[in-house]
């Protein structure tokens, strides 16, 4: 893969998503399907009203129901997305094949990695506050290569954030400058979302069309700098 400076992935990040706006479909489809699920289970035990025991025993097997759904959902999202970005990266071109090919093979993988990274993120937010908010940036930049090395880069859960460590720690600089980046851009997505409220019907639907916009640029622009420093020579690392 040719190296981009900073600038270049986040311009050709750009560009491939142009180029592909298939690549937003399963976050909207999933999304769709996670909210009705949520519309449906997350008020399914005030339908029973055989008594109390009954009613307990409703509200815990829908609050299960609706755990496993939201995990599948995030876990199809996830691979969907990063092998579709991937696709593009590697020929210029996505499919949901490509996504679809990614989520039959990486599940499991993406699935212990999602555990890792909860575990880990517990531990950031436990000590956000002696650390004066460092930990939470310490796990955000630490770990942002995790899922790509998983899905892209075909490791294995714990293997994925072990490498996405070993990216981050020895490519620094440029890892914080994506960060701060992503940071930036995604705080103007919220306020243009944020924005949008006003309107009723079209202002949500529209919302939800440009968050998924800006989280498929994430994923490309963070797959595309996953594989331009993944091989990338270990030296001195200044930023661009």
């Amino acid at each position: 893969m040719h190296t981009h400076s900073v600038e270049g992935v986040f311009a050709r990040s750009w560009h491939l998503l142009t180029h592909n706006w298939v690549l937003i479909v399963p976050g909207l489809i999933i999304g769709v399907i996670v909210g009705f699920a949520q519309g449906l289970f997350g008020n399914s035990g005030d339908d029973i009203s055989t008594g109390s025991l009954a009613s307990s025993a409703g509200h815990a097997v829908a609050g299960i129901v609706l755990i496993v759904i939201t995990i599948l959902g995030a876990i199809a999202n996830t691979a969907f997305t990063t092998g579709m970005a991937g696709a593009a990266w590697e020929r210029g071109r996505a499919t949901l094949a490509d996504g679809r090919r990614a989520f039959e093979r990486d599940s499991a993988h993406i699935f212990v990695a999602m555990v890792g990274l909860f575990v880990l993120g517990i531990v950031a937010a436990i000590l956000a506050v002696p650390t004066l908010g460092l930990a939470l940036l310490a796990y955000v930049l630490l770990f942002i290569y995790t899922m790509p090395a998983a899905v892209v880069g075909g490791r294995r859960g714990l293997d994925a954030l072990a490498e996405s460590y070993r990216i981050s720690t020895k490519r620094f600089w440029t890892t914080l400058i994506v960060v701060v980046m992503i940071g930036v851009i995604a705080i103007g997505a919220w306020f243009i979302i944020l924005a949008l409220r006003w309107a009723p019907f079209v202002g949500p639907l529209i919302g939800a069309v440009i968050d998924q916009i800006a989280i498929a640029y994430f994923t490309l622009v963070v797959v595309g700098e996953y594989l331009n420093l993944r091989n990338a020579p270990v030296g001195p690392t200044a930023a661009p």
